[in-house]
């Protein structure tokens, strides 16, 4: 048992679009795939189909979770958060400041303690999980803005378990 943490996306799209020149074609539905960390599942209701994925995945990254929780001022009770590409760029940029000077840690972003949550130190643990995010953020947040110069929009969320 432990604090284990998802990132995922949805994304929708018809599967009768049309492209310019009359020919049937999924704008995005390339890109979405390349943001893939695990298996996508797709499903179809009424003509509309989505691909769901996992593009982030945390275990006892307790301060990245209290992160989700306050910034969606939403109760820390296993429900899934809806996040905003606003939220995920803030995010990256904590982390790159706790990057470039360790001792601002605590001020933005403090550990949470809890049951089967993990240490509270900020110790190379805690850095090692900060130092994950920094590293995934850009590129998920570059292919966001892609989809989204598509006119295609990520559905993301945030869930964890314990």
């Amino acid at each position: 048992m432990g604090l284990d943490m998802y990132l995922t996306g949805k994304l929708y799209f018809s599967e009768h679009k049309w492209d310019d020149e009359g020919k049937e074609s999924s704008p995005g539905l390339e890109l979405a795939q390349t943001l893939v960390d695990s298996q996508v599942i797709t499903q179809t209701f009424n003509g509309i189909s989505f691909l769901e994925f996992r593009l982030m995945y945390w275990r006892k990254a307790n301060a990245i979770h209290k992160y989700f929780v306050e910034y969606s001022e939403c109760e820390d009770d296993g429900r899934p958060i809806d996040v905003s590409k606003y939220c995920l760029e803030a995010l990256l940029e904590c982390c790159n400041s706790i990057i470039a000077k360790p001792s601002l840690a605590p001020e933005l972003l403090p550990t949470q303690a809890g049951f089967f949550f993990g240490s509270t130190d900020y110790d190379s643990y805690y850095m090692e999980n900060i130092k994950y995010t920094a590293e995934k953020l850009p590129e998920i947040l570059a292919n966001i803005s892609k989809l989204e110069a598509q006119h295609q929009y990520l559905d993301i969320c945030y869930h964890a378990s314990w």
